[in-house]
């Protein structure tokens, strides 16, 4: 009929298979999904991905257990010497280290307000880019922590609530961007129980540190420092 001449073209295009590219054309990340689990685990990409994840965790975690005895110290004009000044602070000093306290607790909380920037910025930018971004929140930090000023310790907290928040962002969405989501929910997984065990490291390495302020942010600095040199090779 005529009809039916009318529409046989369209009809025949339906027995034509569309093209479908298999390979990613995603530069913005290191795409190594088609590689099997134990490939994955073997990448020097997951290696300084997890290390990175862990020491910044580690020593965001030591900051969230030092702040109090940290702030107090700062608050009494201490400086490094904590150990030996504290217990001759004046009870006007005990209480606007409790005040600086108080206002972290307001402030740690909002750093999920940036959270959005560290994704914005993954869509649009190469994950070594970010990284060195995310890693560069930590350095400022580390190094804001060490200035003996308690004013200082407001541009600390800042700094601090939204670099934690962009590491937890940047790990869980690096690990899917670059190795796919076949194996996700194993390499997470992984990387949970790893950092459990390496949290485990907080109490005696505070413990141990714990007067010395300014020495132990210094070394979590310079390892930060260390990793910008992995981001440049990618």
């Amino acid at each position: 009929s005529h009809d039916s001449d009318v529409f046989e073209p369209l009809l025949g295009d339906l027995d034509v298979i569309p093209e479908v590219p298999l390979e990613s054309t995603n530069q913005l990340c290191l795409d190594l999904s088609h590689l099997t689990l134990k490939q994955q685990l073997l990448t020097p990409e997951w290696a300084v991905l997890l290390l990175f994840f862990l020491v910044q965790l580690l020593s965001s975690t030591y900051y969230l257990t030092a702040v109090g005895d940290q702030l107090e110290c700062w608050a009494c004009g201490c400086a490094g010497n904590c150990l030996e000044c504290v217990p001759q602070c004046t009870t006007e000093n005990h209480k606007l280290g409790d005040s600086w306290l108080t206002i972290f607790g307001v402030i740690y909380p909002l750093g999920f307000i940036t959270t959005p920037l560290c994704g914005y910025l993954q869509d649009r930018y190469h994950i070594s880019y970010l990284m060195m971004f995310v890693n560069l929140t930590f350095v400022l930090w580390q190094f804001c922590a060490i200035l003996p000023s308690i004013q200082s310790q407001a541009v600390t907290l800042v700094i601090f609530s939204s670099a934690r928040q962009f590491l937890f962002s940047f790990f869980f969405a690096g690990v899917g961007s670059t190795f796919g989501y076949d194996n996700f929910g194993f390499l997470t997984g992984l990387a949970n129980g790893i950092s459990a065990v390496v949290l485990l490291l907080n109490a005696p390495l505070y413990a141990m540190t714990a007067p010395q302020f300014t020495m132990i942010y210094t070394l979590f600095g310079f390892v930060s420092l260390i990793f910008f040199f992995p981001c440049l090779l990618h």
